[in-house]
């Protein structure tokens, strides 16, 4: 069971959401510079990184601690998984924003919350919550154009439309109480 309380558990669904929201961006500038197989090997090699970090980070588990046989391995493994992103990343390296190599450590983020925020929530509140702050970030980009992304501004149709799916998710937390 999730130590999260529930408020914190209702923040890590509207960050994941959040979360969510700029995902599908950044990956998509990475993928129209290098295709889609390299920014999937790019993007899930990163991923593995972070992990890499994140496990040694960790405290201890049943699979070991960082002190332990993990050490050796994961380094090995972080060696050879920032070897071949360096090898991947030349060619476009410098052609790119920043954010755009963001994908990986966002996909874990998003993992990792809905994970806690399920733990906490269930799966019908969390999930809702995270595609509420989805819509709602998303909603945001699309207006102010974030990440490179073309100006869509709001407009009274697309304000009914999240107003009837905000409703709808109101409607569906207080019956769940």
């Amino acid at each position: 069971m999730s130590s999260f309380t529930l408020p914190a558990a209702v923040m890590t669904a509207l960050l994941t959401g959040l979360t969510i929201a700029c995902l599908g961006p950044v990956n998509s500038l990475l993928q129209a510079r290098v295709g889609t197989w390299s920014m999937l090997t790019v993007v899930h090699l990163l991923g593995l990184g972070v992990a890499i970090v994140g496990f040694c980070l960790a405290p201890p588990s049943s699979l070991g601690t960082p002190g332990d046989w993990t050490r050796p391995l994961l380094l090995v493994l972080l060696v050879g998984v920032l070897g071949a992103l360096l090898l991947l990343a030349r060619p476009v390296g410098s052609t790119l924003p920043a954010f755009a190599w963001w994908g990986g450590a966002l996909g874990l983020l998003v993992v990792v919350g809905t994970v806690q925020a399920i733990g906490v929530l269930g799966a019908v509140r969390a999930v809702l919550l995270i595609i509420l702050a989805e819509l709602v970030g998303a909603a945001l980009i699309d207006t102010f154009g974030l990440f490179g992304r073309p100006v869509l501004p709001l407009n009274p149709g697309r304000i009914a439309g999240l107003l009837l799916v905000l409703g709808g998710a109101l409607l569906t937390l207080q019956a769940g109480t």
